[in-house]
């Protein structure tokens, strides 16, 4: 049996996208209960898509080159907001399951439902410049936050959706965070309205409807090893430094799928590396032969598997974006093989 053994490096998504947040809950194999389906993002998306399309292409196109130039002219002086275009905040909610929260020094959470928020000064980078390309991958990626230093937007911020509210409290930084959630209070498939209920000194207070949709959840995958608990059984997923194909269900989600690999020593259990690829949530991809080619057969594996919600709305005082990233994960174990 192996525990206490891996020193934790960063998986997946969590913690405005820089570091992980671990957990895992659901059956005794260690994957999640699925009751969620993909109609709330499904409709949000192609809703959105088609009326912005429409709406913009019909009135270009239907009014003159004088009416054009006069109402620009004039709308654009009087509305240009300082941080359109600039990333201002970012809201994050997720739920990480994991299939052994003993294998790490120290132990990580058994299952953690996460929320956080923060809001700063326009910045032109963002808080997820640092995941692939969809179709690609990176090794070793190196987070970096666009800000440091946050807005007073008074003592709380909520998410709620129909059958959930989750209270974020500012810190001294004016960084909000929810605390002792629970499995239940990530209601997968759902949308959550965010409140700035009172305001702060910096920022007054606002409410977004639709802030951001959770992602279903992901009831199997494989190699299904991955995700077994009992002791004997952990790190004992083969996977190919070859080429490795994983896949999941159900799938279909409008936004990404990320699978996160770290590497680590079989003697001493120090981390060597973490690669990370990204994709379309179509149900299966393919971990190329370039990406674990370099480490030694018998290497001590975490694999994350996460389903990504990313979306963003307009901070209403100075038009700046605000990220925002809902996320379902499964981390389990393997071992590198031929």
């Amino acid at each position: 049996m192996i525990v206490a053994l891996l020193v934790a490096m960063p998986i997946g998504c969590g913690a405005f996208g820089l570091m992980n947040r671990p957990g895992r809950g659901g059956d005794d194999t260690g994957a999640p209960d699925d009751t969620a389906v993909e109609g709330d993002a499904d409709t949000d998306a192609d809703t959105d898509s088609d009326t912005d399309a429409d709406t913009d292409s019909d009135t270009d196109a239907d009014t003159d080159a004088d009416t054009d130039a006069d109402t620009d002219s004039d709308t654009d002086a009087d509305t240009d907001l300082p941080g359109a275009g600039l990333t201002g905040g970012v809201v994050e909610f997720g739920l990480v399951q994991y299939a052994c929260p003993d294998c790490y020094e120290p132990p990580v959470a058994d299952i953690e439902v996460y929320a956080y928020g923060a809001l700063h000064a326009p910045t032109a980078s963002g808080w997820l410049d640092w995941l692939p390309a969809v179709g690609t991958c990176v090794t070793n990626p190196t987070p970096m936050a666009p800000a440091s230093t946050f807005l007073d937007a008074g003592d709380w911020m909520y998410l709620t959706s129909d059958s959930s509210s989750i209270s974020m409290r500012a810190d001294t930084t004016f960084t909000y965070a929810a605390s002792g959630l629970e499995a239940s209070d990530f209601v997968r498939s759902a949308t959550y309205d965010l409140s700035v209920s009172s305001g702060g000194r910096d920022i007054d207070a606002f409410d977004v409807t639709g802030a951001l949709t959770a992602p279903q959840a992901i009831s199997d995958l494989s190699p299904r090893e991955i995700i077994l608990t009992d002791p004997p059984d952990l790190f004992t997923a083969q996977i190919s430094r070859a080429g490795e194909s994983f896949t999941w269900s159900p799938s279909g989600g409008s936004g990404s799928f990320i699978i996160d690999v770290g590497v680590y020593n079989a003697s001493t259990g120090v981390g060597i590396a973490q690669v990370v690829c990204r994709g379309p949530d179509d149900g299966s991809m393919t971990f190329p032969a370039s990406a674990l080619s370099s480490y030694a057969v018998g290497s001590l594996l975490t694999v994350g598997m996460f389903r990504y919600s990313i979306g963003s709305f307009e901070r209403p005082d100075d038009g700046s974006s605000v990220e925002t990233i809902a996320t379902f994960g499964v981390v389990g174990t393997g071992s590198l093989a031929r």
